[in-house]
Parts: C-alpha cells; structure tokens; sequence
C-alpha cells in the first residue's frame, strides 16, 4: 500500500520494465499525468515507436523538456 510504497517511483518503474519486455501497458499516477504531462507523453511516444510509429510527439507551449 501507500505506507510502503512511493507510486510515482513504481510507475517509472514498472513502465520502463513495461517497455523492455513489448508489454502494451503502461502505468501513469494522477500526479504524474497533471505534473508531469510533457514526460507522460514521452513514455507514450516511446511505446509508440517500438511498435512501428514513425511520427513524433510535437512540444506543448508550456514544455520545458529538452529534447
């Protein structure tokens, strides 16, 4: 539960290990999805392109990531 666990850490966590194996599911917290938007994204962007997308994600007016 939350006592014992940080969610946006096992987020990360679990998406990456997600991405590694092809897995389709990614996991997002409300948190990372409202403060985070831009990296959300990204993470989906990279889902995307293990999977034979070839677009890319256009930068939002408030984006401060680099890419």
């Amino acid at each position: 539960g939350r006592q014992f666990h940080d969610a946006d850490r096992d987020a990360r966590r679990d998406n990456e290990h997600a991405l590694r194996l092809g897995a389709v599911t990614l996991r997002f917290t409300w948190q990372q999805v409202i403060h985070e938007a831009c990296e959300v994204a990204r993470v989906i962007e990279r889902a995307l392109r293990v999977r034979g997308w070839e677009e890319g994600i256009r930068a939002c007016s408030d984006c401060r990531l680099v890419r």
